[in-house]
């Protein structure tokens, strides 16, 4: 349990993971430039950190699925695994102002 429970933390720890996480547990199938979309700051330096960093972490954890050459994230086999996390901050508003 601790390792999955680990997993689950690092998945949640950075914003792009909670904003990717949260968009493919809402609507599916995205590109990496919609989910470039929803990031602040410059559009260029986030699809960086996103492709560089934070796909390639949720990838090897099982919640998301890459494929790179149609540049197109979808839900991993073990996205069910945060679902309900992601559904009790968001509803529950655990973190006021800053989630995702």
């Amino acid at each position: 349990m601790g390792h999955t429970c680990d997993a689950l933390f690092d998945a949640l720890c950075e914003r792009p993971r909670r904003v990717t996480l949260l968009a493919l547990a809402r609507h599916g199938e995205r590109t990496v430039g919609e989910l470039t979309a929803r990031l602040d700051g410059d559009p260029r330096t986030a699809r960086l950190a996103l492709v560089h960093a934070h796909l390639p972490r949720l990838a090897d954890a099982g919640y998301v699925e890459w494929n790179r050459d149609a540049d197109v994230v979808s839900p991993g086999r073990r996205l069910g695994e945060v679902e309900p996390v992601l559904d009790a901050f968001v509803e529950g508003d655990a973190f006021p102002g800053g989630w995702p």
